[in-house]
């Protein structure tokens, strides 16, 4: 699946299927919360990228605690996948640390895999 803002809508919703009902929303310290602000930009512009992101944002992503029992697990895993279906659907040189689909897939990857988590694009590039 391509990159598309129905495509980064349609994540958006698997997304926020996946979220906890907190009282209230941490947003961008909470890796489901960064991954619902990042694709509803994506659908709302049709834009992959943002000059407001910050440099060392994969590295912010990766740092944020992982509070179990906050989401469910396999509610979490289906958004990761419909993010990197987004992923799988760019070319490789089109890929850098700056992309909100990056962003979005590291949010939900590490929520998923751990704070050690990197795509495999990233691993490829060696960011």
């Amino acid at each position: 699946m391509s990159f598309s803002k129905e495509s980064a809508f349609m994540a958006f919703v698997s997304t926020n299927k996946a979220c906890g009902n907190c009282k209230k929303c941490a947003k961008t310290s909470c890796h489901i919360g960064l991954a619902k602000d990042t694709l509803m930009y994506m659908s709302e512009t049709g834009t992959k990228f943002n000059d407001e992101i910050p440099e060392d944002i994969l590295d912010l992503i990766r740092s944020l605690p992982v509070v179990n029992g906050r989401v469910e697990h396999f509610k979490a895993l289906a958004a990761y996948d419909a993010v990197s279906k987004i992923c799988d659907g760019c070319r490789l040189q089109d890929h850098d640390e700056f992309c909100s689909i990056n962003i979005t897939l590291t949010a939900l990857g590490t929520l998923v895999y751990g704070p050690t988590f990197k795509t495999e694009k990233d691993k490829q590039l060696g960011v």
